[in-house]
């Protein structure tokens, strides 16, 4: 079991946990996203603005970048099921090479901020070998800037935060009501 405050590569916690393989993102997969993306940020921009909360802008972004191309795709466990939570976000196929997008926002001003933006806790929607990248839309209150990174996870390096939790169900039980 990993350890709080452990270091440990995205591509090794994913072979590890799945048993299946971190791809490097190539130039050509890249190129084949660059142009959904900025159909995405074109559509987007082009209204109305997102009126939810802030925190919530990427996954209205992940909505608009699915209905840029029948090529992205929510996902699906092992067992042929849709999961709306946990990583990845969507699914990209480009010449049978799979792609994980996880879709984030950011506000132009926080790219040097230490607080946590990405994390994952449940690894069912990883059905296979794939690369793993996460597109980040900048924005400046909700308008997207035009600016818009693609990073290749494989060497990525994460930190274990060990996390103790119960749900509403077990909280909640009907033995505490009044």
């Amino acid at each position: 079991m990993a350890t709080h405050k452990e270091k440990i590569k995205l591509s090794t916690l994913v072979e590890s946990t799945t048993g299946y393989r971190v791809l490097p993102l190539t130039d050509e997969i890249r190129q084949a996203l660059e142009p959904y993306v900025q159909q995405a940020i074109t559509k987007y921009n082009s209204g109305p603005i997102y009126p939810g909360r802030i925190n919530e802008l990427g996954n209205h972004m992940e909505k608009v970048l699915l209905a840029t191309s029948p090529l992205f795709q929510k996902p699906k466990t092992a067992q042929g099921k849709l999961q709306s939570t946990g990583y990845p976000d969507l699914m990209f196929t480009h010449n049978g090479i799979k792609v994980y997008p996880e879709v984030k926002t950011l506000d132009k001003k926080s790219l040097d901020s230490t607080m946590r933006s990405f994390y994952l806790s449940s690894f069912t929607k990883i059905t296979g070998d794939a690369v793993h990248v996460v597109i980040g839309f900048e924005h400046t209150k909700k308008v997207l800037t035009g600016r818009y990174h693609i990073v290749d996870m494989v060497d990525k390096i994460l930190t274990v935060k060990v996390e103790y939790a119960c749900s509403n169900k077990e909280l909640y039980e009907q033995k505490n009501a009044n």
